[in-house]
């Protein structure tokens, strides 16, 4: 053998001896990493065959179990469930709820009587009466001599029904001549009508002789339009001169709104009645009848009951109050309402503060004397003689009419509050909001006036959009929210449900809005406050209270209050009696003891009188707490990765040092390829 073979078998030799030691080392490197401190795999490492593929198979087993558990951890991460805390939190002073007051009967009656159109609500309950009465077959007596009395049944027609093209009495009597000429009574309302219009630009309330718009400052608005009314600019003890035509603003000066209310107001006179919705009432509470009769805010603002007259007393927090601390709006059924605390009805040039409170208990909080005026009622629409109480978020409204209860004359109601928080997390965890919508449109005025987001808000102002764009009138008396003109337009009509083709119009709103078919996609608020309230009522006031509520009515500067002191229920003779100052007032015992000195009124029927006619409401805090209940995560990622290396310790007896290890068992693998791959390259 030549000495050049010799050297090259001696280096085959080598190599293989080397590529042999290389094997060996990986081996041991696997088996090692296989027996380290008794992993996840010792088993794998054994020599024999059918018991490593055995272990092998319950490894991917095991593998398989563990992918579909962490599966539907991961699924349950994403669906952001959460859970709920509640929490008790005490507060040194909190925010003092709205409170809110209104008359069950929208209308006074001494006033409508002044107004011919609203005046028929007043014949049609002499009309209604006196039917009643004729059915149960007794005896009849108008209201006065201008009514007419068919010749069959004797039902009560007015002086105003007469001649006016309907049948009233079933023997069409108020028709006929004789007695009556109804065709020059017809030529005289309509002269009388002409008449009216040239001082008030506003037909729709025609002024009669006495009141009519020629009489400006007399406190009694008979004709209002869109560039003033004929109250406005009245300083106190102003001359009741005659308002000439040429001192109104020309015609071509009207606003476009005004133009279309004036046209709608001349088709209320011609085509709509009273008496004709009323006959067409199928149920027996008239709340068909109620819900068709159309009131725009000024004329409940002229004719409803006034803040002055109805709040007689308050106190808040022990300190005196008045009615000057609530502030009033219009409320299509209820008429004038009237706001404690609220920052709806505010003047938002000033800022204003929301009352708190630092104490809690009934000797705190808001009492308030409410004077009810029944005999003033237009019973058709106040079914009822009660207020109706609202207590609310003092930077919402409320909706009085699915959100109040009635206070009854004659009662003391209490109202012990607590106060709740719900806190929503919102973005991934909810669908909830902490701004007004955008697709709301309202413009920055109504934001500011409305600074808190409401979901109940939300869906009415969508549902106030469609109408105004469909019906071209809303449900509210809130003008002009909408940043949108053409909506806007919409905001300046209250719906007219006695004209038909609104009526029908709205109910198909309402009929899309209860479908889900007005794209109204209000979510929930992420902060909501809400009142629990728990409500108890007692008999009020004692006789020996009453003392002292009679000198308040007398003491305040109010003719309507003063009638207690004055006939019916006292003599009108003895007021030289009565002091009107509280200087003046020795004792309110002796007050009430000069007035039944010098009346043949007892004590027990002036408290009658005064239960028939007030109530006294007194809302307070239970505690100065309130409970919060937050959302909360209730699987976030310190929760999915607690489980995954809990389940990857129960399958696969795996940790976190696992992990390292594997990724070092990686490297190396990546290691001894480069090396082969190197080796391999030499080679060739």
């Amino acid at each position: 053998m030549s000495k050049d073979n010799k050297v090259s078998n001696t280096t085959i030799e080598i190599s293989r001896s080397d590529l042999n030691l290389e094997r060996e080392s990986q081996s041991n490197f696997f088996r090692s990493f296989l027996n380290f401190r008794n992993s996840a795999f010792p088993l794998l490492s054994q020599t024999y065959t059918r018991a490593f593929l055995i272990w092998l198979l319950i490894y991917f087993v095991l593998c398989g179990f563990l992918t579909w558990q962490v599966s539907k951890l991961v699924k349950k991460y994403f669906e952001y469930p959460t859970d709920v805390s509640i929490q008790i939190v005490f507060e040194s002073e909190i925010d003092f709820p709205a409170v809110t007051v209104c008359n069950e009967s929208p209308l006074r009656k001494s006033l409508i009587e002044r107004q011919p159109y609203y005046k028929d609500l007043i014949h049609l309950e002499a009309f209604a009466f006196s039917s009643t009465l004729a059915n149960l077959n007794l005896d009849i007596k108008c209201p006065d001599d201008s009514y007419h009395q068919c010749n069959d049944s004797g039902v009560c027609v007015a002086e105003e029904w007469i001649c006016n093209g309907i049948n009233h009495c079933e023997d069409g009597s108020d028709e006929m001549y004789p007695p009556y000429n109804c065709s020059e009574m017809v030529q005289q309302r309509m002269e009388k009508h002409t008449q009216d219009q040239q001082y008030c630009r506003y037909p729709y309330i025609a002024c009669p002789e006495e009141y009519r718009c020629a009489n400006p400052c007399d406190n009694l608005i008979e004709c209002t339009y869109y560039y003033g009314y004929d109250e406005e600019n009245c300083d106190e003890g102003a001359s009741r001169t005659r308002r000439e035509p040429s001192e109104l603003p020309p015609p071509e000066s009207e606003n476009p709104f005004e133009k279309q209310f004036r046209t709608k107001r001349s088709a209320f006179e011609e085509e709509y009645s009273y008496y004709e919705f009323y006959k067409e009432s199928v149920l027996s509470d008239l709340s068909d009848f109620r819900r068709k009769i159309f009131l725009e805010d000024y004329v409940l603002q002229a004719n409803g009951f006034e803040v002055e007259h109805f709040i007689v007393q308050c106190v808040f927090d022990g300190e005196p109050c008045d009615h000057k601390s609530f502030t009033t709006y219009q409320e299509p059924y209820f008429g004038n309402c009237h706001t404690f605390n609220s920052i709806k009805h505010q003047n938002h040039s000033e800022e204003f503060q929301v009352r708190r409170t630092r104490k809690s208990g009934q000797a705190n909080g808001l009492k308030v004397t409410l004077f009810l005026d029944v005999d003033d009622y237009l019973g058709i629409l106040a079914p009822s003689a009660s207020a109706r109480l609202m207590i609310h978020n003092p930077y919402l409204e409320g909706d009085v009419r699915g959100q109040s209860f009635a206070v009854s004359p004659g009662e003391r109601v209490l109202v012990a509050l607590k106060m709740h928080e719900i806190e929503r997390l919102g973005g991934k965890y909810g669908n909830c909001s902490e701004d007004w919508p955008e697709f709301l449109k309202l413009n920055d005025d109504y934001k500011k006036s409305a600074p808190i987001y409401d979901r109940e808000t939300c869906m009415f102002l969508c549902q106030q959009n469609a109408l105004s764009l469909r019906c071209g009138c809303t449900d509210s008396f809130t003008c002009c929210f909408s940043s949108d003109h053409e909506i806007n337009k919409g905001t300046w009509q209250y719906c007219n449900l006695m004209d038909s083709d609104v009526f029908e119009c709205r109910q198909g709103v309402l009929e899309d809005a209860h479908n889900h078919q007005l794209d109204c996609n209000c979510p929930n608020a992420c902060l909501t406050l809400g009142l629990q309230g728990t409500v108890s009522t007692s008999n009020w006031p004692t006789e020996t209270f009453s003392a002292f509520v009679l000198h308040d009515m007398v003491t305040l500067n109010s003719s309507r209050l003063r009638r207690y002191s004055d006939v019916p229920l006292i003599r009108s003779e003895i007021v030289g009696f009565i002091p009107l100052t509280i200087e003046n007032r020795i004792s309110d015992l002796m007050y009430l003891g000069n007035i039944l000195e010098h009346t043949e009124v007892t004590r027990t029927e002036i408290t009658e009188e005064i239960k028939r006619n007030f109530a006294h409401i007194e809302v307070f805090f239970e505690a100065l707490n309130f409970e919060r209940i937050s959302e909360e995560p209730a699987y976030d990622v310190t929760a999915l990765l607690s489980d995954f290396g809990g389940n990857t310790g129960l399958w696969l007896g795996w940790s976190v040092l696992i992990a390292f290890e594997l990724i070092q068992f990686a490297f190396e693998c990546m290691k001894i390829a480069t090396l082969k791959l190197l080796s391999k390259s030499k080679d060739h």
